[in-house]
């Protein structure tokens, strides 16, 4: 979807194996609306569909990340968006989304992260930081409660106490506060940020596409269904022997060359 620069919206752009999904509401540093949120969720859908994808990367527009849920939702707007004040129905979906792909998905923090935008980053699989970046999560100044895969992404991230931490004082963490409590994964200048990613994306293309859907489905067993973690582990592993993907990985080991997989989560089925 491509949008306007003056207009609110969600902008893909394909870059050989990379995916960017750009956040872009100038007038509101990058909050998140409506149909923005729907849009996220769709697209992160689509792109993971897409063999050629093997990752994709959400940031935003103009040196900040978002600053959070539109809240005019609430005011304006479609009837169906003003029917409720649960933010769980808007929110939830893209989470989602980030959080099943079996395609890696890189968050890109620049500037201000908070509220929702926040949101959208914890549910991704890795964070990297500009140094200059804030991250934050004020519900408590609204009066909001979270969705609860919103909470549970976060307790799993940083643990119980550092959740209920950032969640009853509202805190706006900087990148090195954020690093330290395990918020987001990686901080670098912001002259080395485009740079960084590059390196991490090359280093995601080399690696097997089913080992990547295998982890972040074994991952999230390990939070939601830890007794199933040993069944499904079993699963991933019968279906690298099938695939060839372990043979062909054994096979450019021994003959020291770079592994040329072939499984592909866009072209073959998962479940």
């Amino acid at each position: 979807m491509i949008v306007n620069a003056d207009t609110a919206g969600v902008i893909t752009q394909l870059d050989g194996d990379v995916a960017t999904l750009t956040l872009s509401n100038p007038a509101r540093k990058n909050a998140l609306t409506v149909q923005m949120w729907s849009d996220l969720a769709t697209q992160v859908t689509e792109l993971d569909s897409r063999a050629e994808v093997r990752t994709i990367v959400i940031r935003g527009a103009g040196g900040n990340f978002s600053s959070g849920l539109d809240l005019s939702y609430l005011i304006e707007g479609d009837l169906n968006a003003r029917s409720t004040t649960d933010a769980a129905g808007v929110t939830s979906p893209a989470e989602r989304a980030i959080t099943i792909a079996a395609t890696p998905v890189i968050a890109v923090i620049e500037g201000y992260c908070l509220g929702g935008g926040a949101l959208v980053a914890i549910a991704a699989d890795i964070r990297v930081a500009s140094s200059t970046a804030r991250i934050g999560l004020p519900p408590a100044k609204l009066g909001l409660v979270y969705p609860a895969s919103s909470i549970k992404h976060l307790v799993a991230l940083i643990g119980p106490s550092r959740a209920k931490l950032l969640f009853l004082t509202a805190e706006l963490l900087d990148a090195s506060d954020a690093l330290a409590i395990g918020l987001v994964d990686r901080v670098v200048p912001p002259e080395a940020l485009d740079e960084g990613l590059l390196k991490l994306t090359q280093s995601i293309s080399r690696g097997s596409a089913l080992t990547h859907a295998a982890t972040k489905r074994l991952v999230e067993t390990c939070i939601d269904r830890p007794d199933d973690l040993e069944s499904e582990r079993n699963r991933w592993h019968s279906l690298a022997l099938s695939s060839g993907e372990l043979a062909e990985g054994i096979a450019s080991f021994i003959e020291k060359r770079e592994p040329a997989f072939q499984w592909s989560n866009g072209a073959n089925e998962l479940d």
